[in-house]
């Protein structure tokens, strides 16, 4: 709700300012060999004459435009054709190589066993499980082994590392974290999330009991799910405070699935489930039968994909629907979601939500949204490979892919996709992903097309005024579009702030 602001009519004479501007057509960051062999784009920089020939799982740094990803080459022996890759926007440097780069004494990078997905901070530190059983930071300098299997663990006396460890992640500090396995001399298992460089416990099996379960419920969780290269199930916020996990309870909730959302400390302190399987969304007729997938922003915004019951799948931020199947995909849109695959946030509270379109021919039935208010992306859009501004190569997106993507805070997207010849076309160009750069953003103050829909239309008139004017007295979400600080960062609250800022932005005419 609004938060008591009041103003009489007449608030401003704004000068009105039409027209749209136009997007920036989708960039290539780097090619594959399959697509491109003759683009400087498809080599491997540093490793001239080899090629890239796909991505794997990538992500952005905390609040800096940085990006790490391991993408494969055709670099010989397979056990050390990958690399790592940091970037920021569409330059990026080869930083590490598998079976080369070694990070203790006799031991190296092995990017294959297990799909591991590097993390990184705003320093540049980085952090990863291996498939050696380890997990690995590197300081901006030195590299170091934070965790090995047959390691002491925290858990208690006598307790190691049995290994598979998964979801290392590193905050901004430096410290990582991570989702592993415990063993004791009595050869018993505890599987946690332990934090600070694995010295802390900050989930354990048959110990924590979060909060906020159905009917006052008190089960302990038994079972904490591993992330794999294209499901998150673990994130945690940029200082370390905030995690959000995927497990299961015991006792009187037994299978029962929950996401739970830990703030470590602080006056939100404590563990609390956020979704349950078994429980009933707000809004929604069928209870939830299991939950898909969970991811948090660095800036401590939570994302949980969930399926019903009766097979609809919601996507959630922050406890409120930003996307289900059977709903347009954007507002105004006439055509619905028939799945929802991925969603990626920001630090300024924009998402895109990735999904299939119900009913659309194969060629375009993927689409990439932004804000649930404009479509940034769709199979058969065009790309421009070389850069100059036009999609003029005769390539176009394909399938683009769930967790190899992520937003940025530079107001671009970033998504690994296959690549084909024919927009009208279904069949990729090689097997394979290479990395898109999709401008995300649309005008502030564009926010209706004179329906009272919502619907924007790349035009700033009185149309927009009216609109915020009216929902910005009704306390909608929608007219969300900034905190205090002028840079359009989304707080979920409604007050001056956001009256202010939409009134500059409609004076200036975006």
């Amino acid at each position: 709700m609004r938060n008591g602001t009041c103003w009489a009519g007449g608030l401003l004479a704004l000068a009105v300012a039409a027209g749209a501007a136009h997007a920036v057509p989708i960039q290539v960051v780097f090619a594959i060999k399959a697509v491109a062999p003759t683009s400087p784009k498809a080599n491997v920089p540093g490793y001239s004459p080899a090629q890239f020939t796909n991505i794997g799982a990538i992500y952005r740094s905390h609040t800096t435009n940085r990006w790490i990803a391991v993408p494969t080459t055709d670099m010989t022996p397979a056990t050390q054709d990958q690399v790592l890759a940091i970037g920021n926007g569409s330059t990026f440097n080869v930083v590490a190589k598998e079976g080369v780069t070694e990070y203790a004494p006799g031991l190296f990078l092995d990017f294959s066993t297990g799909i591991p997905v590097p993390r990184i901070n705003d320093s540049g530190q980085w952090a990863m499980q291996t498939g050696n059983n380890t997990v690995v930071k590197f300081d901006g300098t030195n590299y170091s082994v934070v965790a090995a299997t047959n390691g002491s663990s925290p858990v208690g006396v006598g307790t190691t590392w049995l290994g598979s460890f998964n979801s290392a992640v590193i905050a901004n500090n430096g410290d990582v974290s991570f989702i592993a396995l415990t063993t004791d001399e009595n050869v018993n298992q505890q599987k946690g999330i332990f934090g600070s460089n694995g010295t802390t416990v900050l989930a354990l099996t048959n110990s924590t009991v979060p909060g906020n379960q159905a009917g006052g419920g008190t089960a302990v969780i038994d079972a904490i799910d591993n992330s794999t290269g294209s499901t998150s199930t673990f994130g945690q916020s940029a200082d370390g405070n905030k995690i959000i996990y995927l497990a299961h309870l015991t006792g009187a909730a037994s299978g029962q699935k929950v996401a739970v959302v830990s703030a470590l400390s602080g006056p939100m302190q404590g563990s609390n489930v956020v979704v349950q399987s078994g429980v009933t969304l707000p809004g929604f007729s069928s209870p939830v039968n299991t939950i898909n997938a969970a991811n948090m922003e660095s800036n401590g915004n939570w994302y949980v994909r969930a399926t019903n019951v009766d097979g609809q799948v919601v996507m959630l931020k922050n406890g409120n629907v930003i996307a289900k199947t059977g709903s347009p995909i954007f507002i105004g849109s006439s055509e619905t979601w028939s799945s929802l695959v991925d969603v990626k946030g920001n630090n300024k509270g924009d998402y895109v939500v990735l999904g299939n379109v119900t009913g659309a021919l194969a060629e375009v039935n993927r689409a990439a949204v932004l804000n649930g208010r404009k479509q940034i992306a769709r199979r058969s859009d065009a790309v421009d490979l070389d850069g100059n501004g036009l999609a003029d190569e005769s390539l176009f997106v394909n399938n683009m892919q769930d967790g190899r993507n992520f937003l940025g805070n530079d107001g671009f997207f970033y998504i690994g996709t296959s690549i084909k010849a024919s927009a009208t076309g279904t069949t990729g160009i090689g097997a394979n992903s290479m990395l898109l750069q999709i401008d995300a953003t649309y005008c502030t103050a564009d926010l209706d097309d004179g329906t009272g829909s919502g619907r924007i239309d790349n035009a700033v008139d009185i149309n927009d005024l009216l609109y915020f004017l009216t929902a910005f007295e009704a306390g909608s979400p929608l007219v969300d579009i900034d905190d205090g600080s002028a840079t359009g960062t989304r707080d979920e609250g409604i007050d001056i702030s956001d009256l202010l800022f939409f009134l500059q932005r409609f004076e200036a005419g975006c």
